[in-house]
């Protein structure tokens, strides 16, 4: 089935935050009590670390250095939803438009979705742009596996990601790409899209001293170079418990809620987690009767409808 109306809609793209034991990097510079041995921190903006280096043989007393390593990671992206379709083959077709806010700093040279661990040889990727090269679409054949680092970090799924060839361009700051589209036998429900860029953060890791760079590689990296955000797409295996799918959607409609997406006080949203929380408790499917009132809305209720619609 081919949604009547496109759906565009934006991602909600997470403010960049510190990763997991990495602490912010003090405005005034100066150390809190307890962290003396504590070398690697973080930006408030959470676009660069901050390297306290340890004092050097013939440095003068009271002498610190301090190093700034930018990420590249002031993106700010927004993946439009443009068709969802259920195929004749029994599979789910994604379409989707890229962009990056005109308030970003950095490219976007990868687009990806954090999809279900399971059909990756039915997995099809492709890219047709209205203009310009295709990027290059795939899902790794070895299995990584990934972090729902958008919805719950808990969660676990399988990287499947778009990047720019040598001839093609970036998604600049104020620029979008359309074109990107994706099949699989997975159902529609809430998931992580992320974007980075290509450049590498310059950290000179030689000329680090040994304790900086332990610190450093003990934490988890991917949120310092990538930007992730909440949007639809492949999550649901076939054969995927109702109760299962349902609670999906209830964490992903409440994170929206959270970023101000969607509102708790509408008709759609009110009756949708009624039915969702009756479907986690006792199974069965969804009917709703409130009409969607934006394109998140209309994004979710599409979904809904084909992964738990009262078919089911």
């Amino acid at each position: 089935m081919r949604l009547a109306a496109t759906l565009t809609f934006a991602v909600a793209a997470f403010a960049q935050t510190a990763p997991p034991g990495l602490p912010i990097w003090p405005q005034d510079g100066r150390i809190p009590p307890g962290m003396e041995h504590q070398h690697v921190f973080i930006s408030k903006e959470g676009d660069a670390l901050i390297f306290r280096l340890p004092h050097r043989a013939g440095d003068k007393a009271g002498d610190e250095r301090v190093v700034r390593v930018q990420l590249y990671n002031r993106m700010n992206p927004h993946a439009h939803l443009t068709a969802l379709e259920r195929l004749a083959s029994g599979h789910y077709r994604y379409s989707y438009k890229v962009c990056n806010g005109e308030d970003a700093k950095d490219p976007i040279d990868v687009f990806g979705l954090v999809v279900a661990p399971y059909g990756r040889d039915e997995t099809l990727m492709s890219h047709s742009p209205s203009a310009g090269v295709p990027w290059n679409g795939r899902v790794p054949a070895i299995r990584v596996m990934a972090a729902q680092y958008a919805l719950d970090r808990s969660l676990r799924g399988r990287y499947a990601s778009w990047t720019r060839g040598r001839d093609a361009a970036p998604i600049a700051p104020g620029e979008c790409l359309d074109g990107f589209s994706i099949e699989s036998p997975n159902g529609p429900g809430i998931l992580t899209a992320y974007v980075r860029n290509y450049k590498d953060p310059d950290f000179g890791w030689d000329d680090l001293p040994r304790e900086v760079v332990a610190q450093a590689m003990n934490l988890d990296e991917r949120p310092w170079f990538e930007k992730h955000a909440l949007t639809v797409g492949p999550m649901f295996p076939p054969g995927t418990p109702p109760a299962q799918m349902a609670e999906n959607f209830r964490k992903g409609i409440s994170l929206l809620i959270e970023q101000g997406e969607l509102r708790q006080d509408s008709p759609f949203v009110a009756e949708l987690l009624r039915q969702l929380e009756t479907v986690e408790s006792h199974g069965g499917g969804v009917r709703i009767k409130a009409a969607p009132e934006n394109e998140w809305e209309s994004a979710i209720l599409e979904a809904v409808k084909l992964s738990l619609g009262p078919a089911r």
